[in-house]
């Protein structure tokens, strides 16, 4: 049996490369459970920072699973398009996925369908990088506040504690005024 596993964030810490294969190993002696079975991971984000990071649009179509993968962001990048497009010519396979792709996405029910998820895959995509971006926000304000409280009890003037923290010169008398309590 293979699995493949193609997932849109950063899986496997350990590695830069896009695909690993993994195979069960009994845990104390080492040995493969079969040799019939493989779990291959595709981590998109990796793929997609490789092809904006020096590697070439002509490497990732020489090599087969590549080839495929970019076949997924050929409706929204038309540089992508074009070039699976040109090798169509020579390569029946592509040329019936790019053949099937249009027969889809000239059904309105398929298309809709299509549209949708992907609008909904992109909204939640920018609700995690909002969560994200706000919790570093409050991360950055709490360090803000604990700084300021370090500097008062060192005797430091408001001023200048408003001065380095960027903290509004209301909000370190306030924590003055915590630590008098």
């Amino acid at each position: 049996a293979i699995v493949i596993q193609i997932v849109d964030f950063a899986l496997i810490t350990s590695t830069e490369h896009f695909h690993t294969t993994y195979h069960v190993v009994e845990d104390r002696e080492g040995f493969r459970l079969t040799d019939d079975f493989e779990l291959h991971v595709i981590e998109m984000p990796k793929f997609q920072n490789g092809l904006q990071n020096g590697h070439t649009m002509d490497e990732a179509l020489k090599d087969p699973l590549q080839k495929w993968l970019l076949l997924l962001f050929a409706q929204r990048d038309e540089r992508i398009r074009e070039a699976l497009e040109a090798i169509t010519v020579s390569d029946t396979m592509m040329e019936k996925a790019f053949n099937l792709w249009e027969a889809i996405s000239k059904d309105p029910e398929n298309w809709a369908a299509y549209v949708n998820r992907d609008m909904a895959i992109r909204d939640m995509n920018q609700m995690k990088r909002e969560a994200l971006e706000e919790g570093r926000q409050e991360g950055l304000q709490e360090a803000r506040r604990e700084m300021a409280k370090a500097m008062i009890k060192k005797g430091m003037d408001g001023r200048d504690i408003s001065d380095l923290t960027g903290l509004p010169i209301s909000v370190v008398e306030q924590l003055s005024e915590e630590k008098i309590e």
